[in-house]
């Protein structure tokens, strides 16, 4: 796990939550006051736990690459080691008296590592969720077996048993959502193939379902995969996100590195072509920027490479 570093300024909080709203109309962005100056960010990393790598930061928004075992917002039975409480002490800087607030734009899988967005205003939360369908979003996963098909698309109707939490295809068009999720197979070993995986729509542990429905489960997944397996995570990463700034409106891309757990099972990936690819995003990134005060592009900016323990064994 992270290096927590204890309840901090927070206390008890309730979690922010995608919900619905924002989901339909664009909402016309405008900043708050207070925040015209462009000094409205913190670059301070002394509030973030061993471990946590903040991929991006400015007045709008926080991108983080999440490790795979911390929740992204507070449960029934977990309300402090979650994401989301971890950003709001970060951005108060520790103080009791601060009212600033991290807002949930989505959200990923405990188990499921990767690129993941933060708003710092509601507006900017809602300007982000209304332009979803405008957001391209690139995961990894190691499944089990070998596809038939190099590649394809997975549609289905998915609906969730609200009482164990379990998502299923059903074929009550009335009750299920139609999901598509778009793959491609990128490498092949014994027992297992590294996926590329792009989800057309956004419904909860879609990928997952999916994959597990046509014979292929994440491996690790212990929800809908193989109930016998023993891992130490499941090897699902959201690898990148494009988006619209909810400021300026400029294309923005992120990149999280792969985590070398996955090398275990489908041999060592190529992270030359990655690091590429994350140069030349961050290029990109300052380009669309030229015109903000104060962003700060996130490969300059990271937090020490050094993790806690805990995240160590989680990534052996």
């Amino acid at each position: 796990m992270l290096g927590f570093k204890g309840a901090g300024a927070l206390g008890k909080r309730k979690g922010s939550d995608m919900g619905k709203e924002g989901m339909g109309e664009k909402p016309k962005y405008k900043r708050p006051a207070a925040d015209t100056t462009g000094k409205g960010f913190s670059s301070n990393r002394k509030f973030l736990p061993k471990g946590l790598v903040i991929l991006y930061e400015d007045r709008d928004i926080l991108v983080v690459d999440k490790p795979a075992g911390l929740l992204t917002v507070a449960t029934k039975t977990e309300k402090l080691r979650t994401l989301h409480f971890v950003l709001t002490d970060y951005i108060r800087k520790g103080s009791a008296k601060s009212r600033k607030e991290v807002y949930v734009v989505h959200r990923l899988d405990q188990q499921t590592s990767g690129v993941l967005i933060f708003a710092k205003t509601e507006t900017a939360k809602l300007t982000l969720q209304g332009r979803w369908p405008e957001t391209a979003k690139e995961y990894l996963a190691v499944v089990h077996g070998r596809l038939a098909e190099r590649s394809g698309t997975i549609r289905s109707y998915l609906t969730e048993n609200k009482a164990s939490q379990v998502v299923y295809a059903t074929t009550d068009t009335t009750t299920g959502k139609l999901s598509h999720t778009a793959y491609k197979v990128l490498r092949e070993t014994k027992g297992f193939s590294l996926l590329e995986i792009h989800p057309l729509t956004g419904r909860k542990n879609q990928i997952r379902v999916h994959l597990a429905d046509i014979g292929h489960p994440v491996v690790g997944d212990r929800k809908y995969g193989k109930g016998n397996e023993h891992y130490a995570r499941m090897a699902l990463h959201a690898r990148s996100i494009a988006f619209n700034h909810p400021f300026n409106g400029k294309r923005l891309f992120f990149e999280a590195d792969v985590p070398e757990y996955f090398d275990k099972f489908v041999g060592r990936i190529d992270r030359e072509k990655q690091k590429y690819r994350e140069k030349r995003s961050d290029q990109q990134n300052a380009d669309a920027f030229s015109d903000l005060d104060g962003g700060s592009i996130g490969k300059a900016e990271r937090v020490s490479a050094k993790i806690s323990k805990g995240l160590a064994q989680i990534q052996k």
